[in-house]
């Protein structure tokens, strides 16, 4: 099981970043047609900006979710070094569940915003999108790619190669240089 929940965590990690990476492209290219629109033509794009922040928004979920799977969220670890093995694993899971059941009240709350935001729409986009897809859904998204890679983290935390597994992967994410592709 740890391999397939590594292959999993490692395509899902992939897809985060690729996605996050293609809207920070489109984020910066947007930005730019907006200066020189704006500055040589007189004629800014109206909705440039607000597209500009919405996409913003949805890399910083996407970023969240893939640092809770690549472990790269902050953590505490004073405790780790009191126990042995086993109370680290233990810490490790009470982590988890800790963070799970915070966002498991933020899912809740933005779960109830759903409705509201389904029935309005921005006035500046160029098409009329649900507020939802840019606020509760990539929110709920974050709130479950952040629990499933606090457990996987947990779980392939407990063992010497899931722990070498998650650090190469970190180190894949990390510290590369992506100039061959990504991960």
């Amino acid at each position: 099981m740890p391999r397939i929940l590594f292959l999993m965590l490692r395509a899902w990690a992939r897809l985060e970043l690729v996605l996050a990476s293609v809207l920070l492209f489109g984020v910066v290219a947007l930005i730019g047609y907006q200066i020189i629109a704006r500055s040589l033509f007189g004629a800014p794009l109206v909705w440039a900006e607000e597209a500009a922040m919405l996409a913003f928004l949805w890399i910083i979920f996407l970023g969240a979710g893939l640092a809770a799977k690549i472990g790269q969220h902050i953590q505490v670890t004073a405790l780790e070094g009191i126990g042995g093995e086993k109370f680290r694993v233990f810490l490790l899971y009470l982590g988890a569940v800790i963070s799970t059941l915070a966002l498991i009240g933020v899912l809740w709350l933005a779960y109830g915003l759903i409705p509201v935001e389904w029935r309005t729409t921005s006035i500046a986009l160029p098409v009329d999108l649900p507020k939802a897809y840019y606020y509760s859904i990539p929110l709920i998204y974050s709130c479950i790619s952040m629990i499933v890679g606090f457990f996987s983290g947990a779980i392939l935390g407990s063992s010497e190669a899931g722990r070498e597994a998650l650090n190469n992967l970190r180190g894949a994410i990390v510290f590369s240089d992506h100039s061959e592709g990504a991960i």
